[in-house]
């Protein structure tokens, strides 16, 4: 992305047509992510619309935000605020390479049929870094879709804009699996070790 000589930037969005459409599975993206001041690029989910955001959820598989080169990994089905602290569920990974070289991002999960309760995992080349019990009151897993974006600036960015230039999100790769590497045995064996995520 290219910003005007005005300095008004553009932020890009794609949402997938397909929802994830199963009850368990795991979704994989190997991802080249510009790291850069003012830039925050994402690899996230949300419900299908209509949805009412936040309380249906949100999970965020990839995000990092102005170069710092750290993957935050995240659930929430809150509001960011205090009455809303214990609705939040986020790890912080740094990623020394990931300016240089290609990251591999999955996000699985294991929800019963009627869309009540589950676990999820999300990984970064192959190790767990969280995993989570998905809370009540969120929309079933299977509703939602895969969003892909470049924001300029934004809130997490503070205020920070980024400089003239061009800016590279590549996705070499995108796919769901209908069960993460190692199957699902070690999927438990995953969430068994797997830590789960700070609050607000």
């Amino acid at each position: 992305q290219t910003s005007a000589p005005d300095n008004k930037y553009t932020s890009a969005r794609l949402v997938s047509h397909q929802k994830l459409d199963r009850q368990r599975g795991c979704l994989t993206a190997v991802l080249s992510a510009p790291c850069a001041g003012g830039i925050w690029p994402a690899f996230w989910l949300l419900p299908s619309k209509p949805f009412t955001w936040p309380t249906d959820g949100e999970v965020d598989i990839f995000e990092s935000w102005n170069g710092d080169s750290v993957n935050h990994s995240c659930l929430h089905w809150g509001h960011f605020n205090g009455e809303d602290w214990n609705k939040h569920r986020v790890v912080d990974t740094p990623i020394p390479g990931m300016a240089h070289q290609p990251q591999v991002m999955a996000f699985a999960w294991d929800q019963p049929d009627n869309g009540q309760g589950g676990r999820v995992v999300w990984y970064i080349n192959g190790g767990v870094v969280m995993k989570a019990d998905i809370p009540p009151g969120t929309r079933r897993i299977s509703d939602w879709n895969i969003i892909l974006n470049v924001a300029m600036g934004g809130n997490v960015c503070g205020g920070r804009l980024p400089s003239d230039g061009t800016y590279d999100f590549v996705v070499h790769e995108l796919k769901m699996s209908e069960e993460p590497i190692g199957g699902w045995n070690q999927f438990g064996m995953d969430w068994q070790r797997g830590r789960e995520g700070k609050t607000m």
